[in-house]
């Protein structure tokens, strides 16, 4: 797409790449990488969009990036 960095990758984007590549990895675990402010907002934010991706890319699971401050989301997708 061009994009100088990722910072400007969209949900909806990454859900069009991860699903195609999940179309043509079918031995393979496809782990959706989730975009800037997709899960850091809300909670709720963050189990909507990890949920996007397994439901509609059909991904194998979610990556997200952060440190402490992140943990408690993180237990949240895992649980959801």
């Amino acid at each position: 797409l061009g994009m100088q960095d990722t910072l400007s990758v969209t949900m909806d984007e990454m859900l069009i790449f991860t699903k195609a590549v999940s179309r043509g990895a079918k031995k393979s675990f496809v782990l959706a990488d989730m975009p800037f402010m997709s899960y850091q907002s809300s909670d709720r934010d963050a189990i909507l969009n990890a949920s996007r991706f397994i439901k509609e890319s059909h991904a194998n699971g979610v990556k997200v990036e952060g440190g402490i401050e992140i943990a408690s989301k993180i237990k949240l997708i895992s649980q959801s």
